[in-house]
């Protein structure tokens, strides 16, 4: 997607949709002080807006849900919750893995098992949804560490659960687990992993670390400053950045396990023999999110640079997690639908 920088402003115009959603439930403010306190204030803010999801609940006549767990480096249990279609016969089905939202520190498997129950009736895949450990508990790289264990499980183990990764393989997330999901999809190249990741669902990923953004890119790269009056992020200031990022995260912000700008990545590490092995990437993302450019600069990495075929949606007027908050919107609804829409085309 390639926008003027006159385009790029006119989407961080909040859309009347907003504006009416707003004045009707105002986000509430969470404490910002301890990340225990806002993640459970959180949680419970997310439990009250379930019921308006696109499926709010089980759906055991077409789909089954288990719960199994990965062993992690340390040998602690990973909990991974596994959504499959319920009348499928000898059948076997793409998989998808699946990483919740909450800036590494909030947030659970319920955050993307509504996700999880569609593409598995909808879509039949089947999905695993991934309860990594959170900071500041467990700091980095713990989650990307306990979601790479699952990867890696799943490659050895999809026959179990009747998956043929050969069919598809997606990683995806949104927010924090769109972020795991691309170091996830850029590790698989870099380690050669088989069979190999063949699509990322990017949607409102953190993605470009404000302090490496390559040059070409500096211009573009507005939303951070400019997208203050997204209601959930508020702008994400570099100072604040910093402080989710390396203060609670904890996090080696040029380490290539957590950095897709990092140096075994960008400049591109794949040209030659392997280019164009990296997975397609479907990305969503409103026009009113301080991370909207993140993800628009990195589909153009991927795409110009990677050589990998891409797939945007932008929503105009619309923030960070506009979805999950306000899941009443038309624009919502509009997202769960081209949700399912970019996992078809990741499977094409």
């Amino acid at each position: 997607m390639n926008l003027s920088l006159e385009e790029l402003r006119q989407s961080n115009v909040i859309a009347p949709e907003m504006v009416e959603a707003l004045a009707r439930q105002p986000m509430p403010e969470f404490p910002g002080h301890d990340p225990i306190a806002h993640r459970h204030a959180r949680a419970d803010h997310l439990k009250r807006l379930r019921h308006l999801m696109p499926v709010s609940g089980p759906i055991p006549d077409l789909v089954t849900e288990e719960g199994i767990s990965v062993d992690a480096e340390d040998g602690s249990p990973i909990p991974v919750f596994v959504y499959r279609p319920a009348q499928s016969t000898n059948q076997t089905h793409p998989v998808a893995v699946l990483f919740h939202e909450g800036g590494w520190s909030a947030g659970d498997a319920t955050d993307e098992e509504f996700n999880a129950r569609r593409l598995a009736r909808d879509l039949g895949f089947v999905c695993l949804n991934v309860e990594y450990r959170l900071a500041p508990e467990h700091r980095f790289p713990t989650a990307i560490s306990d979601s790479w264990r699952v990867v890696n499980w799943i490659t050895r183990n999809s026959s179990s659960l009747g998956a043929d990764l050969k069919k598809g393989f997606i990683v995806g997330g949104s927010s924090a687990g769109g972020h795991i999901a691309a170091i996830m999809a850029l590790r698989s190249q870099k380690e050669s992993l088989s069979p190999p990741i063949t699509g990322q669902w990017l949607s409102a990923a953190y993605l470009v670390p404000f302090n490496q953004v390559p040059e070409k890119y500096q211009r573009q790269y507005i939303s951070p400053s400019e997208n203050t009056n997204d209601p959930v992020l508020n702008g994400l200031s570099e100072q604040g950045e910093l402080g989710l990022v390396v203060g609670v995260f904890g996090a080696d912000i040029h380490s290539p396990l957590f950095s897709p700008m990092a140096t075994a990545y960008y400049p591109p590490a794949i040209k030659g023999p392997d280019a164009g092995f990296l997975a397609k990437a479907f990305i969503q993302v409103g026009g009113l999110d301080p991370l909207r450019d993140h993800n628009l600069i990195y589909e153009k990495i991927l795409r110009q640079e990677h050589g990998v075929k891409t797939r945007v949606e932008l929503y105009p007027g619309y923030g960070h997690m506009f979805w999950t908050n306000w899941p009443e919107m038309s624009a919502s609804k509009k997202y769960s639908e081209d949700m399912i829409a970019g996992f078809q085309w990741l499977l094409s």
